[in-house]
């Protein structure tokens, strides 16, 4: 789906459905309040047709990422040899989950589904990339986004990539094998499952 990331257009776009960067609250384990919230605010988005508003608008922090992403996406393309291509939303309407990758890497100008691998960027602070790169893979907090997004394209490559100016680049890339793939199928498909029934009680309220 055209349209530039963070704009009304991709919000209403990605309405309703499952994203890979909330993938992990519904693969979430315990009491099921992060899970069931999730639910409520995809139901929400729905019946009402307007997206949620997620109330976080960002911090000095979020700034200083945006700012640094294109310096890290250029020295990427160029570690690469390759163009990464931006994109707004993809949409995998049978899983009914969607992503909103950092970029394309080596992507069909004619075709942007057909690309080499898709690209996770992360601009961050000193001290937490130089904890990334003693600690190795991806970080736990990103795991599931990266899947998600593995799963939603059916790409056999993304690339998780945490950028820190002056630092070495920290760059992992992630497959996903059958048997997770499984595993995030079916979570996905029971919360929906769940999310339809929820949708039709609060419709039988009117």
């Amino acid at each position: 789906i055209e349209c530039e990331q963070g704009t009304p257009e991709w919000l209403q776009a990605r309405a309703g459905v499952i994203t890979a960067s909330e993938l992990s609250k519904v693969l979430a384990k315990g009491e099921g309040k992060t899970r069931a919230k999730y639910m409520r605010q995809l139901a929400g988005e729905i019946i009402t047709g307007q997206p949620c508003d997620s109330g976080f608008d960002g911090n000095r922090h979020t700034e200083r990422g945006k700012i640094m992403e294109p310096v890290a996406r250029e020295l990427l393309e160029t570690r690469t040899s390759q163009k990464i291509t931006q994109v707004g939303f993809i949409l995998n309407e049978e899983l009914r989950m969607g992503c909103s990758p950092d970029g394309l890497l080596g992507a069909n100008p004619d075709n942007l589904l057909e690309f080499e691998s898709g690209v996770e960027l992360k601009c961050c602070l000193a001290d937490i990339q130089i904890e990334r790169l003693l600690h190795g893979g991806v970080p736990s907090e990103y795991r599931a986004q990266v899947e998600g997004s593995l799963l939603v394209t059916g790409a056999k490559v993304w690339k998780f990539y945490s950028y820190s100016t002056n630092l070495p680049a920290h760059i992992i890339d992630v497959t996903l094998s059958d048997e997770r793939k499984t595993e995030m199928i079916k979570a996905i498909e029971d919360f929906n499952t769940e999310l339809d029934a929820l949708v039709k009680t609060i419709r039988n309220l009117y």
